[in-house]
């Protein structure tokens, strides 16, 4: 009687043997579709008492690879994976030997129960960038604030903390709210791609999916955070909300600009002094400004100052030497050569 339902999106089985079984009855779902999309057939029989046998029938010859369906090349794949991998992923050979290629040292954290399919991603994903694993959400807490990945990729479905929540503790948590979060998920349902971006998520991909499309995600995540960067360096008067993609974050650097400004003609201002008005540690200060601005603390200090003195030169006749003082140096000459570092030529070149 339940044969027909066997192959819905997380139907089981009613008894009482398979409410001592772990699973989510997703796996015949992903069976058929990529059956399915090799032109294939799928059939089942079954008796009470007997068992359940399942027999796949595929193309022999390569008609439908003229027709843009992805197939697995089985040599590329470990042989303990194949069985899962080819469940969960496309991959195609045009895609396999295409480059991506990544900022110089992007981190990625890939968090996942299953260990055959952690495995299979980071074979692939090492191939573009560096990559460290957890196997559940507390120890992904803790790799996530020891390396400051630049993009974390984990799976919604795991034990003891889902990865909903780890979204949420992560993005709650200052230490770890600027990394984008792409969560990969069997469900996929509207209510469950809505469910992953409202608790702060970047992005929420279903399963199956193609790796090249996760890597080009990846990608894109960070070369835009590297777009942002350069923004703050290049605009005269940055602003938080051009620097940031979540209210936490926001705060942050409005506050921390805010900081800076209130002393920027206070020569004796220090990195210390900075922390303490933001109420963090230095090391967070220097860490969540390096991930966010790409500056130092103490980079981020002098560029405001620049800035300040480019706005001065360009609004009013004021000498260079009062310059200097209004932006927290006390000696014209040194202001000199760090503006000459920041812009290229001198004030005096400039104002020229």
């Amino acid at each position: 009687e339940q044969i027909r339902d066997i192959f819905k999106r997380f139907y089981r089985i009613h008894s009482p043997y398979m409410q001592k079984t772990k699973g989510t009855g997703i796996g015949l779902y992903i069976t058929r579709e990529m059956v399915k999309e090799l032109y294939g057939y799928l059939f089942v029989k079954s008796k009470t008492g007997e068992g359940t046998s399942f027999r796949v029938l595929l193309p022999l010859t390569d008609f439908y690879l003229n027709l843009g369906i992805p197939i697995a090349r089985m040599e590329a794949i470990p042989s303990t994976t194949k069985l899962s991998a080819l469940h969960l992923f496309h991959v195609n050979e045009q895609s396999e030997n295409q480059e991506i290629t990544a900022s110089t040292g992007a981190t990625v954290l890939i968090v996942d129960d299953d260990a055959e399919l952690l495995s299979f991603m980071t074979n692939y994903l090492t191939q573009s960038f560096k990559v460290i694993t957890a196997t559940h959400g507390s120890e992904a807490l803790k790799l996530a604030e020891l390396y400051m990945p630049d993009v974390i990729i984990c799976d919604v479905m795991m034990p003891e903390m889902d990865g909903i929540e780890l979204c949420n503790l992560l993005k709650n948590n200052l230490n770890t709210s600027h990394i984008p979060v792409i969560l990969l998920s069997a469900k996929a349902e509207i209510e469950n791609f809505v469910e992953g971006l409202e608790t702060g998520a970047d992005d929420y991909m279903a399963k199956p999916f193609h790796l090249p499309v996760l890597a080009a995600k990846i990608k894109s995540f960070i070369d835009n955070r590297e777009r942002l960067k350069k923004s703050f360096t290049e605009q005269l008067y940055p602003t938080a909300k051009d620097m940031t993609t979540n209210t936490a974050d926001e705060k942050f650097i409005d506050k921390a600009l805010h900081v800076v400004k209130e002393h920027i003609a206070d020569a004796d201002f220090s990195v210390e002094d900075f922390a303490r008005e933001m109420c963090v540690s230095r090391s967070l200060l220097h860490k969540k400004l390096t991930a966010i601005t790409g500056l130092s603390a103490n980079e981020f200090i002098m560029s405001l100052r620049m800035k300040k003195a480019l706005a001065l030169l360009n609004t009013n006749n004021t000498s260079i030497s009062e310059i200097a003082y209004q932006v927290g140096f006390n000696d014209p000459k040194y202001f000199s050569k760090c503006f000459k570092k920041f812009y290229g030529r001198t004030p005096s070149e400039y104002f020229g």
